[in-house]
């Protein structure tokens, strides 16, 4: 196979059916429409996609000799950078009246790194267990559009340098970067899985099999051949969209699927197929034209009224969700997007374009600067006068006694970990988990003197108490996990008490049931077993807004319940396990719900931080209801 000299650009309806079926996953994923778990594989579609187009301009450029890279680079941001602009100072504005001020502010910081196409590396920076889900993240989208960006500025290059060699060797020496990248891809997701997800070398296979689309020279083949193999190539992404979800190692193996079924039909479906009339049909060729500004806004939308009505969103609302994303992505499109896509560019509209460019981009890094420095701009809300100024985030013991996700063993600090002043105790406790264990440490700090065994934290952010426990994006947790044995017997530990968010475990690819196997290691070594039970994992993530809400600026001295999104399920299969094992355990649900409802405010005290970690409050109430229920659990 050889590089065609005359690579197929026309206008073809169906690309544009593709782009509506990529962006109606997403969308409809995000929205949360049950079954289509894998619905963020839209824009695995979208790299497809973009990689033949792409490919497919440079080629003819290359091939006549009149290749520009300024007229390049000037298209693709008169192509991508307006509605993309527009979209933030949109989003900015809704964050200033609607976020709480911690959120607003790395809204703030996610706009810079938007205008300089750097956010999938500021996202991957902030995937970080305790920097909050990505409900708080109306730009955390844009990751994508910083990947193909990416791509799009070292792969004209890249191209150039192929034009260079002998016409046999051009599409061998891509093929090879395509495997050299998704090698790299299917090995580095097992070591650091948000980086590969992220991280644009890991991805530019996905733009190559697109590139490969053009790349080889059209195979003739009948119509009916062409029909079955496009329609094998939709299945394979309709598979993708219904089986592949969040807990599974993603991109890599997993998606070959989805990007080998977006190439399929890229070079099999024609005008006379069947499906490319479906595909060209006008409803759907319409939606694919406004795709890219239906997923700029869509997202933001989604995040903004979630958030707002701190709620879980009904089948009405996500319905009428998906319906406003397409309107305004309309909008978006008629009023913005199309107006600076079209036409020629001449090397002095080249200059006009970059000039225009690094101003907007200078205006707004200069707001998200300002949002910054400005802390979010706090005057906004009178704060202080409805919760305290204290955000507890129980970090007092990180770096020696909880460990972060990419510290080992060998950071943890022995004897300074125990939880206070160690007492004239012949009894010493471990606490062990992640950082459901952690966020236990202010509630028994302030119970000490009831509390009669010394007790030794030792913790790992998302790491299970399980040995061979290997959750996705915990390197170290094993091996930490494995030393475990060892603080036991050098700090003649008789009690070890296992806590952890169990619901997260299981999200993340770890078996609940080999907890059993690590309770009988446990057992084995002569010390006592506890357990504490998976705690209500809220459907709110920032519970001062509830609070603020709730007071109207005044006092909040009244209990609050809601009831809790996840957890149940984990919270019945822990404690089937507890009792299998016949170790004591403390249902935590039962310690904060009543009647399905469970306390996330008592008596004016927020009990969590975010959806599912314990605040001081919390943390303080749910030991004291321990000791108050008289329940030995620290003897």
């Amino acid at each position: 196979m050889e590089i065609s000299d005359k690579p197929h650009i026309s206008y073809r309806p169906d690309i544009d059916g593709l782009r509506a079926f990529a962006v109606s996953a997403v969308v409809l994923f995000h929205c949360g429409f049950y079954g289509l778990s894998g619905g963020f594989i839209g824009v695995d579609i979208f790299f497809v996609i973009s990689g033949y187009l792409i490919t497919s301009l440079l080629i003819r450029d290359l091939t006549k000799g009149d290749f520009s890279l300024t007229a390049f680079y000037a298209k693709r941001i008169r192509r991508l950078y307006p509605a993309l602009v527009f979209t933030l100072l949109i989003t900015l504005i809704g964050g200033y009246f609607i976020f709480m001020p911690d959120e607003f502010k790395e809204l703030g910081q996610s706009a810079v790194s938007v205008v300089t196409y750097l956010s999938n590396i500021f996202f991957w920076l902030k995937s970080d267990y305790f920097d909050g889900p990505s409900e708080l993240k109306p730009l955390l989208h844009t990751w994508s559009l910083a990947v193909e960006e990416q791509f799009y500025i070292i792969f004209p290059l890249i191209m150039i340098l192929v034009f260079k060699l002998h016409k046999k060797f051009r599409t061998l020496a891509l093929f090879a970067l395509l495997l050299l990248s998704l090698i790299a891809c299917t090995l580095y997701v097992h070591i650091d899985n948000s980086a590969a997800f992220f991280f644009m070398p890991f991805r530019i296979w996905e733009f190559l099999a697109g590139a490969m689309c053009t790349l080889v020279v059209r195979l003739v083949v009948k119509n009916t051949i062409r029909e079955i193999i496009t329609l094998i190539g939709l299945l394979l992404i309709a598979l993708s969209v219904v089986l592949i979800d969040e807990s599974m190692l993603f991109p890599g193996v997993s998606a070959i699927p989805v990007c080998l079924g977006t190439a399929l039909v890229i070079v099999f479906n024609n005008n006379d197929t069947y499906i490319s009339r479906f595909l060209a049909a006008k409803p759907i060729v319409f939606i694919g034209k406004i795709s890219y500004s239906t997923y700029l806004i869509h997202w933001p939308l989604v995040v903004f009224y979630t958030y707002y009505i701190i709620r879980e969103i009904n089948l009405v609302e996500k319905i009428t969700l998906v319906f406003l994303s397409f309107v305004f992505g309309y909008i978006i499109y008629s009023t913005v997007e199309n107006r600076f896509r079209k036409g020629k560019i001449t090397l002095k509209e080249s200059k006009t374009t970059f000039m225009y460019t690094i101003a907007f981009s200078a205006f707004v890094a200069s707001i998200g600067g300002l949002i910054h420095f400005q802390d979010g701009f706090k005057q906004r809300f009178a704060i202080n006068e409805v919760i305290s100024e204290e955000r507890p985030v129980f970090r007092a013991f990180s770096g020696k006694c909880f460990l972060s996700t990419n510290e080992s063993y060998e950071k943890w600090s022995g004897d300074n970990c125990f939880i206070g002043a160690k007492q004239e105790s012949n009894h010493n406790t471990l606490l062990w988990g992640d950082s459901h264990a952690n966020h236990l440490v202010y509630g028994i700090h302030s119970q000490k003197e009831k509390i009669k065994s010394n007790i030794l934290l030792f913790a790992s952010a998302g790491c299970p108490p399980i040995f061979d426990a290997q959750p996705n994006n915990r390197p170290n947790c094993a091996y930490n996990n494995s030393n475990v044995i060892q603080v036991i017997e050098s700090h003649n530990i008789d009690h070890v008490v296992l806590a952890s968010n169990w619901q997260y475990a299981a999200t993340q690819g770890v078996e609940l049931n080999k907890l059993g196997n690590t309770i009988k290691t446990l057992k084995a070594l002569n010390v006592k077993v506890s357990l504490v039970n998976q705690l209500p994992i809220y459907p709110i993530n920032n519970p001062e807004y509830l609070i603020l809400r709730l007071s109207n600026g005044k006092p909040l001295n009244e209990d609050w319940h809601l009831k809790p999104s996840k957890g149940q399920k984990e919270s019945k299969q822990i404690k089937q396990i507890a009792y299998t094992s016949n170790i004591p355990v403390i249902d935590s649900m039962s310690t904060f719900c009543v009647h399905g409802e469970c306390k996330i405010i008592q008596k004016g005290n927020l009990m969590v931080k975010d959806a599912g970690h314990l605040s001081e409050s919390g943390s303080s109430y749910f030991i004291s209801s321990m000791l108050n229920q008289n329940i030995d659990f620290w003897d």
